[in-house]
């Protein structure tokens, strides 16, 4: 959740900067971690999300989210409505307020993400 308001925090330093062509956008991505001090081993490995943040062209004005998470959503129903939505639009949106709900967004984007390269990509991207 830090690392988010961080970026949230960027993008409004860098509304000048950018001249409002642009925004910052991110992605969420699985990452293995081996802690500080550890040895990595197969039978506990440690993973986390790695945040890949980019200016992008501002797509769209953006208006309400598309879809909103609670914190106890469910990530494979979030990626499966998010996966209509990015093969058409290549973009989607989400609503949501808290740590938990943050999280399980991140998970959606992942998820989808890989069913999205399963299935060969979105019509846009």
């Amino acid at each position: 959740q830090t690392a988010v308001k961080a970026i949230m925090l960027a993008n409004q330093y860098m509304k000048d900067d950018l001249a409002g062509s642009k925004t910052l956008a991110f992605a969420p991505t699985k990452k293995e971690f081996t802690p500080p001090g550890e040895k990595a081993t197969e039978q506990s490995p440690t993973f986390g999300m790695s945040l890949e943040v980019s200016a992008v062209p501002w797509a769209k004005e953006l208006g309400e989210p598309n879809i909103y998470i609670a914190a106890d959503s469910n990530v494979g129903v979030i990626a499966g409505l998010a996966k209509p939505i990015i093969e058409h639009d290549a973009l989607v949106t989400f609503g949501a307020m808290g740590p938990k709900a943050l999280n399980s967004a991140m998970k959606a984007v992942i998820i989808a993400e890989k069913h999205l390269k399963k299935a060969g990509g979105c019509a846009k991207g």
